[in-house]
């Protein structure tokens, strides 16, 4: 594990209560220099995530906390349905920075795309969120410069489609003032940043970029959601930007596959000559528009005239770079240090979301779904459903096992305790502020259970044994013509002797 992120690990714990308010959860991603948590704030019980990085220690570390901040500026000012949203922001005592977001519900498009290819008119759909979003940020005189599926979040809506959010502006390239304030810019002219599989070629070769950098970008995830796969499948960095700067078109392995109406539009955002791509969010929309009404967006690609499922011309302003310059080289030290300078493209990225909830911007609507959401709190991962799937075997024991060391008490009486496992789990649930998992029925079912089994032992394993063996469906008294009791009686009565049985033995085996 980095240093970054070993001196993060002491300064922010799971369990901790940050700045008197946010109770930190379990980490949820991480990146070069910080990570992300879970977290639930205290005062509104909303589900937030908790952004952070340690103080800085080095230059690189300098420039990562600079990047953290103008990140909190940028989105800060960025404010619109499909551009995650800041809460809140800060420092602590011990010089921790962080950042408070909005939790997403959803799975990043990539994760979405690579699962099952998305139809022409959901992908059309996810593309024209995107673009809404960055022409805010455009609008704003912000550059996205890093938009790739790991910053793009869906969350499945019940029509069959998805709502968009676009994350991370840590590498934006920042054009204007934000209310008010300027923000530093950590790059210099002729530096690349950004991602090499999803990098503009002016991008890549340190020019200056404008709106047509993130279209470039767009395409490329347009594609990706068509083809059910990465546009540029290089094995290496030097490849993948030789993909962009070149002189040759990229190459498309599924082109001819995808729905012919969306040529158009992906040869207008992937033409590598900035000055001959779509421009702009506004135009990449207005061709959004022309398409959802099969109207000609660009002159149709005319898949005979493609060889091997090429895209794009051969570029003016990149003819004097040798493709085969980049094959040579064997680091991505190289490729960095010959391309990029010397500068330093830092990322922190939302890689690992597994457990979202949706801000709902209805205070009394947000109340409603937080309490339900502490009742259910669903599975999300195979451990957790092995633990639904323990909580109803162990319960069941549980209930027969108190049953029967309170076979003294008056029938109804004797339920009650029975079931205390189930009712302390519900309440204990419904009562926690939290909605991870840890708090759930499911976990708190099994735990209680077998703490109940353990006391009804404890009271005495002989008694216990007994009991059960002479009256182990005493809880059908009464309901017992009813076939499903009958049915449930059996199980219970084959349970109960065999385990009286295994009980008996092991006390003759202690005794001798």
């Amino acid at each position: 594990m980095s240093s970054p992120h070993r001196r993060l690990q002491q300064l922010i714990r799971q369990g901790d209560l940050l700045v008197g308010r946010y109770r930190i959860g379990r980490r949820v991603g991480a990146g070069a220099y910080g990570m992300i948590f879970s977290a639930v704030d205290e005062i509104t019980t909303e589900r937030v995530a908790i952004k952070a990085i340690p103080p800085a220690d080095s230059q690189s570390s300098e420039t990562a906390i600079g990047r953290f901040q103008r990140e909190m500026k940028v989105v800060r000012a960025l404010v619109h349905a499909n551009i995650i949203s800041l809460y809140d922001f800060g420092r602590t005592d011990d010089g921790l920075i962080f950042m408070v977001l909005e939790y997403v519900d959803g799975e990043t498009l990539d994760k979405v795309a690579h699962a099952s290819p998305l139809s022409l008119e959901v992908a059309s759909d996810v593309t024209r969120q995107i673009a809404m979003a960055l022409e805010v940020a455009h609008n704003a005189g912000v550059i996205h410069r890093d938009l790739k599926p790991a910053n793009v979040m869906l969350t499945p809506t019940r029509y069959g489609g998805y709502r968009v959010k676009v994350l991370d502006f840590g590498m934006a390239k920042v054009l204007s003032r934000l209310e008010d304030e300027s923000i530093v810019d950590l790059t210099r002219e002729g530096i690349a940043v950004g991602t090499p599989r999803y990098i503009a070629p002016e991008q890549a070769r340190g020019l200056p970029v404008g709106p047509a950098a993130d279209m470039y970008a767009v395409g490329l995830l347009f594609y990706e959601m068509l083809a059910g796969e990465q546009a540029v499948r290089a094995s290496s960095v030097e490849d993948a930007i030789s993909a962009h700067v070149s002189r040759k078109p990229l190459e498309l392995a599924r082109l001819s596959e995808i729905d012919p109406r969306a040529h158009g539009v992906l040869r207008a955002l992937l033409e590598k000559d900035p000055e001959r791509r779509l421009h702009s969010a506004a135009a990449l929309l207005s061709a959004l528009d022309r398409l959802e009404r099969d109207q000609e967006v660009v002159p149709a690609l005319n898949i005979s005239d493609v060889r091997d499922g090429a895209l794009g011309e051969q570029v003016d302003i990149l003819a004097s770079v040798d493709p085969d310059e980049f094959k040579r080289k064997r680091s991505a030290g190289e490729v960095v240090g010959g391309l990029f300078g010397r500068g330093d493209a830092l990322e922190l990225d939302y890689d690992a979301y597994r457990e979202h909830a949706p801000r709902e911007r209805d205070p009394v609507a947000r109340r409603r779904q937080l309490r339900f959401d502490r009742f259910l709190r669903l599975p999300r991962s195979t451990a957790e459903w092995a633990e639904v799937w323990l909580s109803l075997i162990a319960f069941p024991m549980a209930f027969l096992m108190i049953g029967a060391q309170a076979s003294e008490l008056d029938h109804l009486l004797r339920l009650g305790v029975s079931v205390s496992p189930f009712v302390l789990a519900l309440v204990w649930s419904l009562a926690s502020p939290s909605s991870d998992w840890s708090g759930s029925l499911g976990r708190l079912t099994w735990l209680l259970s077998l703490v109940g089994a353990g006391v009804a032992h404890a009271l005495g394993p002989a008694d216990l044994a007994g009991a059960m063996a002479r009256d182990p469906a005493w809880f059908a008294r009464g309901i017992d013509h009813l076939a499903v009791v009958q049915w449930v009686g059996g199980v219970a009565t084959w349970f109960s002797h065999h385990w009286s049985t295994l009980v008996q033995s092991l006390l003759q085996s202690a005794s001798r």
